[in-house]
């Protein structure tokens, strides 16, 4: 499988530090914002692309249900887990 792209490892790294800070998961608008994505869509299309790859797992249309996977937690970007 082909490894991830930067704006993935941000959105991990995001869900990462969020769900650590505010102690639950980020919700896909909460996301989108910390991206700078303009749509939601751009959003869901990159969490089901990190879904596919196994690096989370989410319910769809149930809010602060997307958590990372061992594999995307493991995919945590060095720098953030320095920082925790």
């Amino acid at each position: 499988m082909k490894a991830i792209s930067r704006k993935q490892q941000e959105i991990i790294d995001f869900i990462d530090s969020h769900s650590f800070e505010c102690q639950f998961p980020p919700t896909l608008r909460e996301i989108a914002e910390a991206m700078g994505h303009k749509s939601l869509s751009t959003t869901h299309s990159f969490i089901e692309r990190l879904e596919e790859k196994k690096m989370l797992r989410w319910k769809r249309y149930q809010s602060r249900t997307i958590v990372l996977t061992r594999k995307g937690m493991n995919q945590v970007s060095k720098t953030e887990k320095v920082n925790k």
